[in-house]
């Protein structure tokens, strides 16, 4: 007996869909936010570090700039007087500041940290008592603050000549910059660096409001840092006498406890006896 052929079609096995199931997307997701998560401190880590080591080559320039000028003036450092008008400050084109700029300091230059206020024309100071000469109003001050140090000084590797500080003074519109010289405020060393109480009462930092200390330790911060605002927590650039340059956190600087120098930077002999 003959089979008739039936005319129902088979059935073909039903193929899978090629797309992501709910499931399956969320998934996914879930697996980018964690690698996300993972990636995003590291990548931010690097950018803070290339800013930091920006920053210390800008100190490095102006360091080796002020090398220059005293090579060609006696082995001396550049004066820092305010009078008579309109001053003569180691920034100035005709100072030191000539070595790297004919113009001075302005927005983005070697003079500015990347660290700082997108309008900041000059983000670092330098330590009054490396200067050659001074106003008679800081040299005079009771009690005193610290000595001059002069040239080929010893401790050259301790002395601060150049450091980051606070963006104190409009400049005009929205540009700030930074104190001319720093290094004289408080009475003893461990003040200005903010140790203990610090500075009392708080200087003006400008945009930033108040500060108890004359760095800026707030630009260079470990991510997820509890400092705030101009708290003396973080790190700042420091170009020394002898010329090196080094990233200094604040707990290296002072103690916090005692808010004494641990004498790891200097801002003259004085400091030793006036931690």
């Amino acid at each position: 007996m003959t089979r008739l052929a039936s005319n129902i079609p088979a059935r073909r096995p039903r193929l899978r869909s090629a797309g992501f199931t709910l499931v399956e997307l969320l998934v996914v997701i879930g697996v980018i936010a964690l690698l996300m998560g993972i990636l995003l401190p590291s990548v931010a880590g690097t950018r803070r570090q290339s800013r930091a080591l920006q920053c210390a080559s800008n100190i490095r320039q102006l360091c080796t700039a002020i090398f220059g000028y005293a090579a060609e003036n006696k082995g001396r450092f550049p004066t820092n007087i305010q009078s008579p008008a309109p001053g003569d400050y180691w920034y100035y084109p005709t100072s030191a500041g000539g070595y790297v700029s004919k113009t001075g300091p302005t927005v983005g230059s070697v003079f500015t940290c990347p660290d700082d206020l997108e309008t900041s024309r000059r983000s670092y100071s330098m330590n009054i008592w490396g200067s050659s000469k001074l106003d008679p109003v800081i040299a005079g001050l009771n009690p005193k603050r610290g000595e001059l140090w002069g040239p080929a000084p010893r401790d050259s590797s301790r002395l601060i000549l150049i450091t980051e500080s606070w963006d104190a003074y409009n400049a005009g519109g929205s540009v700030f910059e930074t104190w001319n010289v720093i290094g004289y405020r408080g009475t003893t060393a461990g003040q200005r660096f903010g140790a203990g109480s610090g500075l009392a009462p708080p200087i003006d930092a400008g945009p930033f409001g108040k500060a108890n200390s004359e760095l800026a330790f707030a630009r260079h911060r470990s991510f997820g840092s509890s400092g705030t605002g101009t708290l003396p927590v973080g790190a700042v650039n420091i170009g020394y006498a002898d010329g090196h340059v080094a990233l200094k956190r604040h707990s290296e600087l002072a103690d916090p406890e005692t808010g004494k120098s641990t004498f790891d930077s200097l801002w003259s002999a004085w400091d030793l006896n006036n931690p």
